[in-house]
């Protein structure tokens, strides 16, 4: 592993903290423990999304103010990776859970520092958890592991996904490849302006259609879909930037690839036409709903779609992103 250095710095205002080894570098916002950036040392370009947004604090923001209605205390401050634990969409009924979970809008803290590794926690008060983010550096590999503590004494029921939302100029004509053989469409609400509008809900869907990343001049289109993994991998090339990002997982911990593609089709506030990103997201759960249908819990179409954490136990979700030169 590589030898770490530990920096504080900002990132579109927001306080952060830079990580570099040998090859690469990344940078963690202290509100969120969002990985807001992966380069190349002494390169500027990043695939992670940027919003066009400013950044805010999560604590500042009012609902049904400029950042939107429950969900504005996580754009506010929302960048790139987000981890999404207890909760992958709102909450459940009669729950006072942030959207995506605690840790999205928590301030994180350093609680362990090596030479070759950084750990750092946030505490989660309404989930009575605690997630760690434990970072290591090898050569053009970023070695990410999440894990979650339950200090209580019975089995604690989670929802978990890795919310790698990607940007451009990265993902202008990049070109998307998965380890899914079948894709299934959000019975929810669909975003405005969906690719596939006459796909039955939970029919399945064209696969190598809806891995393609719309190109900047595309007429304006969104969608979440879920895809059930067969090998835990994905990566997204761009052959002008002769830049690849891809990641690997343990099919076991995320069975389900949430595929969310989102090409200046919200109009609302703060997106005003105007984000074009696509999250490759490694989840438990398929889709980012509120309490889960029965249809889909356990288990859909065959495959587990629960989590769960022992008493007194951390339970960890490692995973690997690569960012190199092709």
């Amino acid at each position: 592993m590589d030898l770490l250095t530990l920096s504080s710095t900002t990132w579109r205002g927001v306080a952060a903290w830079r990580v570099a080894g040998t090859t690469l570098e990344i940078i963690i916002t202290q509100v969120g423990g969002h990985m807001a950036a992966i380069r190349l040392i002494g390169e500027e370009l990043n695939p992670m999304w940027q919003p066009t947004w400013h950044a805010a604090d999560p604590e500042q923001v009012k609902v049904g103010g400029y950042y939107g209605g429950i969900e504005a205390g996580l754009l506010s401050a929302i960048v790139g990776h987000n981890v999404c634990i207890d909760r992958f969409g709102p909450a459940h009924a009669n729950e006072q859970r942030p959207v995506h979970g605690e840790p999205g809008v928590g301030r994180w803290k350093m609680s362990t520092q090596t030479a070759d590794l950084l750990e750092f926690t946030v505490d989660m008060p309404l989930a009575g958890l605690t997630t760690r983010k434990r970072v290591q550096l090898d050569g053009n590999r970023l070695l990410l592991t999440h894990a979650v503590h339950n200090p209580g004494k019975t089995r604690r029921e989670i929802e978990w996904c890795e919310h790698i939302n990607l940007g451009q100029p990265f993902i202008d004509f990049a070109t998307c490849d998965a380890g899914v053989d079948k894709i299934y469409n959000w019975h929810g609400e669909p975003e405005p302006l969906p690719r596939f509008p006459k796909i039955p809900s939970l029919g399945e869907m064209p696969v190598k259609e809806i891995l393609a990343i719309p190109t900047p001049d595309q007429s304006i289109c969104g969608d979440v879909v879920a895809g059930n993994v067969k090998s835990g991998s994905w990566s997204v090339t761009n052959p002008t930037l002769k830049r690849r990002l891809s990641c690997t997982w343990r099919v076991s911990d995320f069975p389900w690839l949430t595929i969310w593609t989102q090409h200046r089709s919200r109009p609302g506030t703060p997106w005003f036409n105007r984000e074009r990103t696509r999250g490759m997201e490694l989840t438990t759960k398929p889709f980012p709903n509120g309490s889960t249908a029965p249809e889909v819990h356990p288990s859909f179409q065959g495959i587990p779609t629960v989590c769960h954490v022992e008493p007194g136990q951390w339970k960890e979700h490692p995973i690997e992103l690569r960012w190199e030169k092709v």
